[in-house]
């Protein structure tokens, strides 16, 4: 249920989606070794739009570059977690501070859909199905999202989302 690649987008981007959404889900653990020519295969692309979205996963802090011997998953210890649930935390606090005085009825009634597709996907879900988590970290970040747009922050965007993908 995560975005994946779209029709007609650059190759990058396309790589970037497929990869990104296999390492969020956790497809591909933790400490694995990303081979550019393994992925090119896979994906049915080039090596360089597969560089260039190891590169942008790499800004986002999911994945190693380390030269000359390829990428691999970032491994985040319990350490490294707390620190980012706490910025996090600041991050969200902020955000829907300002979007309290800020929400249009709209988004109030977008931002409830979504309460309600979550609270009927944990009444049926299978905890153990990665589809099903899937399908809940979307909606979760679909809702988090809103509230951060709501907030008019647009300056923050870029680093929540960045929080909200990492462990």
């Amino acid at each position: 249920m995560w975005p994946v690649a779209q029709s007609g987008e650059r190759a990058a981007d396309r790589a970037y989606h497929l990869l990104r959404r296999e390492i969020v889900a956790g497809t591909i653990p933790a400490g694995s070794h990303l081979a550019e020519a393994e992925l090119a295969t896979q994906y049915e692309l080039s090596r360089t739009p597969i560089r260039e979205s190891l590169r942008r996963l790499q800004s986002e802090g999911l994945v190693e570059v380390i030269p000359h011997r390829g990428a691999r998953v970032v491994d985040w210890n319990s350490f490294d977690v707390e620190g980012i649930y706490d910025l996090r935390a600041l991050v969200e606090g902020f955000v829907a501070r300002r979007a309290a005085t800020r929400l249009s009825p709209g988004q109030v009634d977008h931002l409830e859909s979504l309460c309600v597709q979550m609270e009927e996907l944990t009444a049926r879900a299978d905890f153990a199905d990665v589809e099903t988590m899937s399908g809940f970290a979307f909606l979760n970040d679909q809702f988090h999202g809103g509230v951060a747009e709501a907030s008019g922050a647009d300056y923050v965007i870029p680093a929540r989302n960045v929080l909200v993908v990492l462990p």
